[in-house]
């Protein structure tokens, strides 16, 4: 694990670099958040992010990842997680392309109304 999360950091800091260089171009938002429907529906979906993550030895239920959505909040040890996970099955995944910004913050999923 200390090795993922090495590598976690060394790509965390290059994507750090990368999102400095264009700060001219693209300022920081004042109010960032992470857009957590992106995060889930990267990895497939809500089913298929818990079963990656329970083929990975992580304890997780759909009803965790849900709240995760609805909170708008990924704890980060599952992101880390999830980074790692990206990572063994060679798919992309960089944290800034899941911050939502001024111009993109209302293209948030609609939300049905339970009840």
């Amino acid at each position: 694990m200390l090795d993922k999360l090495s590598a976690f950091n060394f790509n965390l800091r290059m994507s750090t670099e990368r999102f400095n260089k264009n700060s001219q171009q693209n300022p920081v938002p004042t109010r960032p958040a992470l857009d957590c429907w992106r995060v889930v529906s990267h990895f497939g979906g809500l089913t298929s992010l818990v079963k990656m993550m329970r083929e990975e030895g992580v304890d997780l239920s759909a009803d965790a990842v849900d709240k995760w959505r609805r909170r708008g909040n990924i704890p980060t040890t599952q992101l880390i997680q999830l980074a790692a996970i990206a990572r063994k099955r060679g798919m992309r995944f960089d944290i800034y392309d899941f911050i939502k910004t001024e111009e993109n913050n209302n293209n948030e999923p609609r939300r049905r109304a339970v009840g």
